[in-house]
């Protein structure tokens, strides 16, 4: 499913995508916020430097059930019913 022109499936393989450089007109603000995001000493952006800097391969669950709570199946399943 194609949204707003954004699908990348189709670029040829060639095609290099880089996230330093800004294709709207913004200030310094964000791209300085994004990069003291990746610096923090967290878990999270540990991994986002792990993805974005280092290249690793991202990693997928195969089944959102096996991460979720039993109790949560019902809860999670009208949610994503509500998506479609």
């Amino acid at each position: 499913m194609e949204h707003s022109g954004k699908n990348l499936s189709i670029l040829p393989e060639s095609t290099l995508l880089r996230l330093d450089q800004e294709e709207k007109n913004c200030d310094i603000d964000t791209p300085l916020g994004n990069l003291s995001k990746l610096m923090e000493n967290t878990d999270v952006s540990k991994k986002l430097r792990d993805l974005i800097i280092d290249f690793r391969e991202p990693q997928f669950i195969s089944y959102l059930s096996s991460v979720l709570p039993h109790d949560a199946k019902d809860t999670v399943a009208c949610i994503l019913k509500g998506m479609l």
